[in-house]
């Protein structure tokens, strides 16, 4: 695929089968892709995307380290990564696992439906220990994303958890760090804190965080003007039957946050292609 056409990357797209309901599979966001010019980086909650996105160029393959998918588990990492194709893997710390979902249900209602008998929390999973350190298997992940040349998000670590593991993420010699959606309510990092990480790693800025959570357009802005443009990915973080889709979503997104053109392209485009390279794939 030539690299000219593509004209808006998506780095945050849900897809399914799942035990949540989806509006798309990776056949159906391949064609949409097709017809827009995208390039989506796709998402599941239980299970590796990047084996349902095989052979479909406009589809970026991802692993959550989420309970149902083995957690902290580098052989998951390495061997999702070790799969063909041009395009890194993205690899999201927990989120249905993380520490800070304390909500008396594993999926939000928001989020859509679920087949899942009780719907009932899972195993937390704590990225760092009592003294801030991370933990030896989530060490042992990070080692996996850098030999491999993936991408790290952070997924819905607390705020200790994510400085933490973007530390030692870099330390480690990960290339690519996305802080994923910080202001989203159960995360809730200070704005002080979001500025501190975008020096480390990109900050995302998500549209479902307006549509889905109820967060102000006028804060999510805000959010940006902090760290500026640079050190911002724009993503829609939909795929949910009731979203738009995410290419028309992102667009409408860019709209609403008032942001010029140049500054869409920049966030939407231009830095989430120099994420995805900088992460150096391993052949």
């Amino acid at each position: 695929m030539d690299e000219a056409g593509i004209r808006l990357v998506d780095t945050h797209v849900h897809i399914g089968p799942e035990p949540i309901a989806r509006k798309y599979d990776a056949a159906g966001l391949q064609a949409l892709a097709e017809r827009e010019g995208a390039l989506f980086v796709t998402k599941n909650h239980f299970v590796p995307t990047a084996y349902l996105v095989q052979g479909r160029d406009r589809l970026l393959g991802s692993i959550v380290l989420n309970e149902p998918a083995g957690g902290y588990n580098a052989a998951a990492v390495r061997a999702a990564a070790s799969l063909p194709g041009r395009w890194p893997l993205f690899v999201w710390m927990p989120t249905i696992s993380a520490t800070t979902n304390t909500r008396p249900e594993l999926i939000p209602p928001e989020w859509g439906r679920t087949t899942l008998p009780g719907n009932v929390p899972g195993r937390k999973l704590p990225a760092i220990d009592a003294r801030g350190k991370v933990l030896p298997e989530v060490a042992e992940v990070l080692g996996a994303i850098a030999e491999t040349g993936s991408v790290l998000a952070t997924g819905h670590l607390s705020l200790a958890e994510a400085k933490a593991v973007v530390d030692a993420a870099r330390d480690t010699g990960v290339r690519s760090i996305v802080a994923t959606h910080p202001m989203y309510q159960p995360q809730s990092y200070p704005p002080e804190e979001v500025r501190g990480l975008s020096r480390k790693a990109m900050i995302e800025v998500a549209y479902s965080m307006n549509t889905i959570d109820g967060i102000g357009l006028g804060d999510l802005a805000g959010t940006v003007r902090l760290v500026g443009s640079a050190r911002c990915l724009l993503s829609s973080d939909f795929g949910q039957v009731r979203s738009p889709d995410p290419a028309a979503g992102l667009r409408e997104f860019g709209r609403r946050l008032g942001i010029s053109g140049k500054e869409f392209g920049r966030m939407a485009l231009e830095n989430p292609m120099k994420l995805i390279k900088r992460a150096g794939k391993r052949a």
